[in-house]
């Protein structure tokens, strides 16, 4: 059952709010605002039950106006799709308590154009030893990476449209700044959710200071990136390099890796803190992304920051490598409800594994905590490296 409240319009106001709530185990409920939708007649005030079994409808208020309901919702909804209007989930949180159950949503970042200069001097600089032909790699592997995804989590988006989708050679459809991007809710682009929070003048002249502050970068690259719009902005904090061509930055090619730089623990997202200053940057947009963006407004206060270590800089140079705060996404694993691994590796230090220890005990947010502990070699890396859980 349905609950329709306050669908209100005023003499042909142009401002309504319309709530749907399925009541019933009470498992749904958005709210939808709806700005200059049209011209609406004077509805006065509607409230309304009814009944979606076999598409009867059953009014037990008055109704002013009104023929039929249901066609009248499926209007509005279809003048809010015509104007853009982003639906708002409910949901107060997420909660992730496995490496194997069904998957339904997650963070991508398609390969950028830094990839694609990686060169075999800076490689190793940059933690990215693979010298990849990017086009190939874009489009005979990662859009149908893409593709798949959607099928299972999106179909709507891509549902008897492969032929078209295939025989764009620009891609279009893959591009987040390209209007014929497939913009899922489900499958979601960090570079849109960077492009997004850019809107807002203050997070942009704040997140540029930061890039340039990191990047050692002078005041007048900051004026240059803070004048970009925030499309072109996302792609050059993401790739280095400029609208023009010109190489501001080193490019973060570990960005494809999302896991790296956060990962959900039960109803909590830990942020990690990344060891090497090639993916210092990554971890600055992520954390500018989940404190800002709307799509992780309700789960906020569930983010999870691992703190410094104070007294690093009083520690000897041989001393100081083990007491960084440094973990990565890589070396923490889901591996039962409350059953968390940690590694401790080449990337994630014994000082962040304890922090972050304290913290979930703190919290209450798992009973148990298993230390891994593997070589401290690049070939290592981290314990997703060596082993991967694939059933329970």
């Amino acid at each position: 059952m349905y609950i329709v409240t306050k669908l209100r319009s005023t003499y042909l106001h142009s401002k309504c709010l319309f709530r749907t709530t399925l009541s019933k185990e009470k498992k749904f409920q958005r709210i939808l605002d709806l700005d200059e939708v049209g011209n609406l007649t004077d509805l006065g005030f509607v409230c309304a039950i009814f009944c979606y079994r076999k598409y009867e409808i059953q009014k037990v208020t008055h109704l002013v106006k009104i023929e039929n309901l249901l066609d009248f919702i499926n209007k509005i909804l279809v003048i809010a799709k015509n104007q853009k209007v982003i639906y708002h989930s409910m949901q107060k949180t997420i909660h992730v308590s496995s490496e194997v159950s069904t998957l339904k949503r997650l963070l991508i970042h398609s390969p950028d154009s830094g990839l694609g200069k990686v060169v075999p001097s800076k490689a190793q600089d940059w933690l990215f030893e693979d010298i990849i032909h990017l086009d190939t790699m874009r489009r005979k592997e990662y859009d149908l990476y893409v593709k798949t995804l959607l099928y299972f989590l999106d179909p709507d988006k891509i549902k008897g449209r492969l032929k078209e989708i295939d025989s764009d050679v620009e891609r279009h459809f893959f591009k987040p700044d390209s209007p014929d991007y497939f913009n899922s809710d489900k499958v979601i682009e960090l570079q849109k959710l960077l492009s997004d929070i850019l809107e807002n003048d203050l997070i942009r002249m704040k997140l540029v200071a930061a890039a340039c502050a990191i990047e050692k970068e002078w005041y007048t690259t900051h004026d240059e990136l803070y004048n970009l719009s925030p499309t072109e902005l996302s792609k050059t904090l993401i790739s280095g390099t400029t609208p023009l061509g010109e190489m501001l930055f080193p490019p973060i090619p570990n960005f494809i890796f999302t896991r790296d730089i956060g990962i959900t623990i039960n109803d909590h997202i830990l942020l990690n803190r990344p060891k090497k200053q090639a993916r210092t940057r990554e971890a600055l947009l992520v954390q500018y992304i989940f404190y800002n963006h709307d799509i992780f407004k309700e789960v906020r206060q569930n983010l999870i920051e691992i703190p410094d270590n104070e007294t690093l800089f009083l520690l000897p140079e041989e001393q100081a490598e083990e007491a960084k705060s440094t973990l990565e996404g890589g070396d923490v694993m889901m591996v039962a409800k409350n059953h968390l691994l940690i590694g401790i590796s080449e990337r994630t230090t014994i000082y962040a594994a304890k922090q972050v220890i304290k913290i979930l005990f703190e919290k209450k947010i798992v009973d148990k905590i298993t230390l891994i502990k593997i070589p401290n070699k690049r070939d290592y890396m981290h314990i997703d490296t060596i082993f991967t859980q694939v059933k329970r």
